[in-house]
């Protein structure tokens, strides 16, 4: 670079702008750089941002090492293979891709692709933005909290496997003790709460105290066993010793007895809990079936208004077709009469039918539509087939409907059963078709006559039957690449699946118009124009024709409706049903269920979810804690809403507030706040702890050297002094609530009084910290020099974006560049009107 400057200076002349300043006239130019920090809402996104780019780099990097090793050969790889790596624009482009993303939320949580919503009509305000972090969060815990219980369940049934019962129990108790622990901040799946109940019901009568047994006499004595053998011997320890003292039998005797009474107490005691315990296994079944019943409520709802929706339209078509069979003439047989009276009038109605139906179509298929509509006489017979296939269809769908309606109230056992192991919708094996995919046929035959059917191409498909292949060929298709994806595309998944019956050659797709159909086009072509021929009685029968074929669409829409619901509600019905299964051991070798375990596969399954659980147990506990925090955040916006954008506004009453188990605790907002353990009054900088309670920064520090003093092992936690909950250093976050200060006092005198007089420029709108210190200075220079002019740049038009609807709301004039007119628009700026580029 220094040989090409001083070889092009010699051959070349350019000025700076320094040497040509005066001469230009220029203004004196001052680079002046102000920090700013990110409000509360904006450094958690920042935060967010700056781990999911983290976490990207990573992989990304790790496979760039794997792709080095991969070029090296094994056993050979030089020290210096990295540094003689290569890295490809795309490649580095990969990686500057997450900084460039850390830039873009810098500016504003909206900016770039990876914000949190496109900008489209308005910018989110920092509290809108706050309660879509909240919600996030929300949905990252409750994902946490599934992970764990899952754990916990399936260590549970490893233990029934195992037959631990009484671990078990422990393990699903722990599982409702933390969906009782967390059930204000996140909702737990009620699948998985089903699951709980239902087994715990299941297992706890197994593992009572009454469950031992103790033999006496010939007779079975239940209660605890280790209070009776400790009774027993007891007994005979004193027996022993009274006969080598020399004491009177007689006291044995009463010992005895007392020993005998002791035992009937401790039977009954073990009674007590038995029943106690069935009482429980009781409470459990019955909450179980109250969340059956609500589980399935939801989708009962939808079906009755899909019930109700439907019986209405298909009333209305039962009872059209009644009037219909009543009348004694057909009216468009009349009119094809007297058509084929006039062969002129008969050619011309032929000639707009072909037209109607081919459109501007010119090929092959036209000339077969055509040929369906040559002679009235072909005419009659293409229409008096068309009604009879179009009303069999319908007869056959509705009733084969309305059949599996009635069963709604309470399905069949095999109903639920055909819909777990159905070949077509869940792709598995060879199962039995599901009563719903054969329904689907049903439809897909009756659509294929009651509306106009497309291909993908726009070209005509003239029959029924044609339509119908090319769909089962689609969905057959389809389930082979769907299959192919799930198995992984092996290479022995893909020999197992090159039968041709199964790779279907599809090369067009069907497009459903939900037009009138070819018929119906027909009949209303015949009635418009032989209207003038027909008497009113035969034009008011083909209106209603008309008009019955127009609900019979209606009507279908409907139908198509009740069926999703009722596919829907048996879907809940065997989600229930598995949801109640637990891991089983497998029962022969061709068992390949998701739930079923080898007996050489229990100890590996116990280790990954035992470590799962742990994991999950970690991750909830720190959503917790960002989510404590963001309600806290709300809660203060909530209360103060006149406060600043930049302040901190997270306090210890606002956080105990928005947790319930500190709610009791609620501070009045006079109350100086203390550090529980030095108390002395808080200052602007504190800790805040993933609970949510606060010390000052100087007993914190103190904390964690007398831990790290005290420990060899230097844990990386403390304990909350207010809570004594479990912290990592890591998780302790620094607040700080103290205004922005003002700048360094060597700078000019206008710079002091911007210092001075721009913090109390009141900005209106909430747009985030840059974008309001942007408005914020524009209006600062305005005021004090109203011909001011500023140009504003940004890399992103989102930011443009963001900076127009602070403008617009601030009442700043402006003008943006974007497009061409860049001449125009400079000229003017040279008038009194705001321009950023």
């Amino acid at each position: 670079m220094e040989f090409a400057h001083k070889f092009f200076k010699e051959i070349m002349w350019r000025s700076s702008k320094l040497h040509v300043a005066d001469e230009l006239q220029l203004p004196p130019q001052e680079e002046r750089v102000s920090w700013l920090t990110f409000s509360a809402i904006e450094e958690h996104f920042y935060q967010r941002q700056h781990e999911t780019c983290v976490s990207y780099a990573r992989e990304v990097i790790e496979s760039l090492k794997d792709d080095i090793l991969k070029r090296n050969v094994p056993g050979s790889v030089s020290s210096d293979a990295l540094d003689d790596f290569f890295v490809t624009p795309n490649e580095a482009a990969k990686l500057l891709n997450s900084l460039l993303k850390l830039r873009q939320a810098c500016c504003h949580p909206q900016v770039g692709s990876s914000g949190l919503r496109s900008l489209q009509q308005s910018p989110m305000t920092m509290e809108e933005i706050l309660m879509v972090l909240i919600s996030k969060t929300k949905i990252e815990g409750e994902e946490a909290l599934r992970k764990l219980v899952v754990a916990l369940n399936a260590l549970a049934g490893i233990a029934i496997i195992k037959q631990i019962f009484s671990d078990a129990v422990s393990l699903y108790k722990e599982a409702l003790a933390l969906t009782v622990e967390y059930v204000e901040d996140f909702r737990l799946d009620p699948l998985l709460n089903i699951h709980i109940h239902h087994n715990l019901g299941e297992i706890l009568p197994v593992v009572t105290d009454c469950s031992l047994e103790v033999s006496s006499n010939g007779k079975k004595l239940h209660g605890s066993s280790e209070k009776i053998s400790q009774t027993h011997i007891y007994g005979v320890d004193v027996s022993k010793q009274q006969k080598l003292s020399g004491e009177d039998n007689s006291e044995s005797i009463i010992d005895a007895e007392n020993s005998m009474d002791l035992k009937d107490g401790i039977i009954q005691e073990g009674n007590d809990k038995c029943d106690a315990s069935l009482s429980s296994s009781r409470s459990l079944r019955t909450t179980c079936e109250d969340l059956k019943q609500k589980y399935l409520s939801v989708f009962i709802s939808k079906l009755s208004v899909a019930q109700d929706e439907f019986k209405k339209s298909y009333i209305l078509v039962c009872n059209a077709f009644r009037d219909k069979k009543d009348q004694h003439t057909i009216w468009w047989l009349d009119a094809l009469h007297h058509a084929e009276q006039n062969k002129d009038f008969s050619n011309e109605l032929i000639r707009k039918i072909e037209e109607a139906v081919s459109g501007s179509l010119n090929n092959s298929r036209s000339s077969k539509i055509a040929s369906c509509f040559q002679t009235v006489t072909a005419l009659k017979y293409h229409i008096q087939t068309r009604l009879d296939q179009l009303e069999a269809s319908r007869k056959m769908l509705m009733d084969r409907l309305l059949e599996i309606d009635q069963t709604m109230d309470k399905p069949k056992e095999e109903d639920i059963e055909r819909v777990r192991h159905c070949r077509i919708c869940q792709s598995i094996g060879d199962g039995p078709v599901c009563v719903h995919c054969e329904l689907d046929e049903l439809f897909k035959d009756y659509e294929a006559r009651l509306f106009r059917l497309n291909k993908s191409d726009g070209e005509i498909i003239i029959s029924a039957e044609e339509a119908v292949h090319l769909q089962q060929k689609n969905s057959a298709l389809n389930r082979f690449y769907w299959n192919l994806g799930r198995l992984g595309r092996s290479q022995s998944s893909v020999d197992n699946c090159t039968d041709e019956s199964k790779r279907r050659d599809v090369r067009d797709r069907v497009v459903v118009s939900k037009l009138p159909s070819e018929l119906e086009l027909v009949l209303g072509i015949i009635k418009n124009y032989c209207k003038a021929h027909l008497e009113r009685k035969c034009v008011s029968a083909a209106s209603k024709q008309l008009h019955v074929l127009e609900g019979m669409r209606k009507e279908y829409g409907h139908a198509r409706s009740l069926a999703i619901a009722q596919a829907q509600l048996l879907c809940a019905y065997d989600e229930i049903r598995m949801a109640a299964s637990r891991l089983h051991l497998r029962e022969n070798e061709n068992d390949r269920a998701i739930d079923a375990l080898g007996p050489d596969e229990l100890e590996s399954a116990s280790v990954l979810h035992s470590n799962e659980k742990f994991m999950s147990l970690a991750l909830l506990s720190r959503i917790r804690g960002k989510l404590r925090y963001l309600k806290g955040l709300l809660l203060s916006k909530q209360k103060s809403p006149s406060e600043g954008s930049n302040d901190s506004l997270l306090t210890q009453e606002m956080v105990a507030t928005a947790t319930s188990a500190e709610a009791s605790v609620y501070m009045d907002k006079n109350v100086v706040e203390a550090c529980p353990i030095c108390q002395e009054k808080l200052n602007n900088q504190k800790m805040v702890f993933q609970c949510g309670h606060f010390t000052c920064c100087k007993c914190l520090f103190a904390m964690t050297e007398q831990r790290l003093h005290d420990n060899k092992f230097q844990p990386k936690w403390i304990m909350c002094p207010t809570c004594r909950q479990h912290t990592d250093f890591g998780n302790i976050a620094y607040a700080d609530d103290r205004r922005e200060e003002t700048c360094n006092s060597s700078t000019s005198q206008t710079v002091e009084d911007c210092e001075k007089h721009e913090p109390s420029v009141r900005v209106q709108g909430s747009y985030g910290t840059k974008i309001e210190a942007v408005t914020r200075r524009i209006l600062w220079i305005k005021s004090s020099d109203s011909n001011a002019k500023v140009l504003v740049f940004s890399s992103w038009n989102d930011v443009l974006d963001v900076l127009e609807h602070a403008f617009r709301a601030n009442d700043i004039t402006y003008i943006r560049m974007k497009g061409g007119r860049w001449e125009f628009l400079l000229n003017i700026l040279r008038g009194h009107i705001m321009i950023f580029c």
